[in-house]
């Protein structure tokens, strides 16, 4: 600005003055600059005693040129996004998921939106679209979710529904022309689970699935619209397992629900962890990303975890000792139960809470850990069970 103002400089000029003055690169062009600097301030009626006080200001500019515009745009770019996360979250959130942007997968984002009471709606073959939406207090999951979806299928889909809503499954089945592969995955997604059949009745997920399917092997024709034997619904296991397969992830629940009857009790909630500065504490976890790194002195691998419950995420540490231990427990499981220390590493202030890590321990296997306890549950029965007969 200074340059445009006092010497007459275009904008293309301010900026090749910017990057000559920030650059070490660039340093044998500024004697070029500077002299064209004087002479356009100069003709403009400057003193001279102005002109050099703000070209020693402008080259000052180099210690600091590179730094200064980069945490300028980051903290506005972190401005924009607090706001936006405080006061439209689901819209937020649903937004970083479909960019495939942020440090998190989406299912870290989703557990993110249900801390903050947002609710998550399955995809929907009438109401979704490519990517996830937010509204409100609701976030629609997009019909990128699904895994092993082509993208052709996708197109299809959306092309076919600006003719308006599909009114049944026969209705979608008849429209949409679609392989079988990508028909089965959109139905074991949920995405026909609110299409009615001709008679205005919800069919199950066995319903849906036996009538699409037979639909496709009977090629269409007129009786593979017919009533099915499987009536039936999905128990909530064979539904969080065919979630997993369809998303990657449980979508309808939190993965360490089907745990708590063993967890309660045993475990203490990541939202308490401040509670427990300098304490050793048991906690459930699931798995959100790990950074294996090296320490300074020995160059000894360790780990830095991240994990999170239902009420909050937290980091945890596994120093060398303990790597050694449990790495290996890292690459194959996703759902832990573990035993560490919370230390604060940064102090609670009075503007905000702290930042607390847990170094870790002990790591098990949490499914692991529960086959084990039901089945010393089990044998301690069948001893009472042998003494008994006696």
């Amino acid at each position: 600005m200074a340059a445009r103002v006092m010497a007459g400089f275009g904008y293309s000029e301010s900026d090749a003055l910017r990057k000559t003055m920030s650059r070490d690169s660039l340093q044998h062009l500024i004697p070029g600059w500077k002299k064209k600097f004087y002479a356009g301030a100069t003709q403009r009626g400057y003193s001279p005693s102005l002109i050099d006080q703000v070209w020693d200001m402008i080259a000052s500019f180099v210690g600091y040129s590179f730094c200064k515009p980069h945490s300028a745009s980051y903290a506005m770019l972190s401005f924009t996004c607090a706001y936006l996360k405080a006061h439209y979250p689901a819209e937020f959130l649903a937004a970083v998921i479909s960019n495939q942007g942020g440090y998190y997968s989406a299912y870290a984002y989703l557990s993110e939106a249900r801390r903050f009471g947002i609710e998550i709606l399955p995809p929907d073959i009438n109401r979704s679209r490519r990517e996830y939406r937010g509204r409100t207090n609701k976030i629609r999951m997009g019909f990128m979710s699904i895994k092993n979806l082509q993208e052709k299928a996708v197109r299809a889909v959306l092309e076919e529904r600006k003719g308006g809503d599909f009114q049944s499954l026969e209705d979608f089945l008849v429209r949409v022309d679609l392989d079988l592969s990508d028909a089965m995955v959109l139905t074991n997604a949920g995405c026909f689970s609110q299409l009615p059949d001709r008679n205005g009745r919800l069919l199950t997920h066995r319903e849906i699935a036996y009538r699409v399917a037979h639909f496709y092997l009977k090629n269409g024709e007129k009786d593979s619209f017919a009533s099915t034997p499987l009536r039936g619904g999905l128990s909530e296991a064979e539904k969080r397992l065919l979630e997993l397969e369809t998303f990657g992830f449980p979508a309808s629940s939190h993965p360490l629900t089907a745990y708590q009857s063993f967890l309660k009790g045993r475990v203490k909630k990541a939202k308490d962890i401040p509670m427990y500065v300098g304490k050793t504490i048991h906690l459930a976890g699931v798995y959100i990303t790990r950074k294996e790194t090296q320490t300074i002195e020995s160059g000894d691998p360790m780990e830095f975890l991240t994990l999170e419950d239902e009420t909050d995420i937290y980091e945890c540490v596994l120093f060398p000792d303990t790597f050694r231990q449990y790495g290996d427990l890292l690459h194959w499981e996703k759902l832990f139960v573990l035993r560490g220390k919370v230390e604060e590493t940064f102090p609670a202030r009075r503007s905000g809470g702290g930042v607390y890590t847990i170094t870790i321990e002990k790591l098990a296997s949490l499914p692991g850990m529960v086959r084990k306890m039901e089945k010393a549950e089990s044998m301690k029965l069948d001893r009472v069970s042998v003494l008994s007969d006696v």
